[in-house]
């Protein structure tokens, strides 16, 4: 494992190999001060920074991946369904608005179980 920091731009960043020769492969992320936003994407490397998302004071993580696409990471409101019945099934051809209900009711229940909803 090794840090390796970049001076001599204006965004600093560390870069973190972890691996070990002949068993992993070296792996590398660009941790960006915080704030601040990349501009540009390292080959075979995500980065990761931190960010206000919603306002002052609401910071989470964020990654931007080697294609430039930007991961947010953090927990949105909360949803509070009532009177679902777990369905994650359906046919698109017949289904009623209470099976859908129901559906969108247990897809917000899975998420708050993984933690994306609180």
């Amino acid at each position: 494992m090794g840090f390796y920091t970049s001076n001599g731009s204006t965004t600093p960043k560390i870069r973190l190999n972890i691996g070990k020769s002949g068993i992993l492969t070296i792996k590398e992320f660009v941790i960006h001060e915080t704030g601040s936003t990349p501009g540009s994407s390292p080959a075979n490397a995500y980065q990761l920074y931190s960010k206000d998302w919603n306002g002052a004071g609401t910071a989470a993580p964020h990654f931007r991946t080697e294609e430039g696409d930007i991961v947010l990471l953090a927990q949105v409101a909360t949803y509070t369904p009532t009177n679902v019945s777990a369905d994650r099934s359906f046919d698109a051809d017949t289904v009623l608005i209470a099976e859908l209900a129901d559906i969108v009711g247990t897809i917000i229940t899975d998420l708050q179980t993984v933690g994306v909803f609180g």
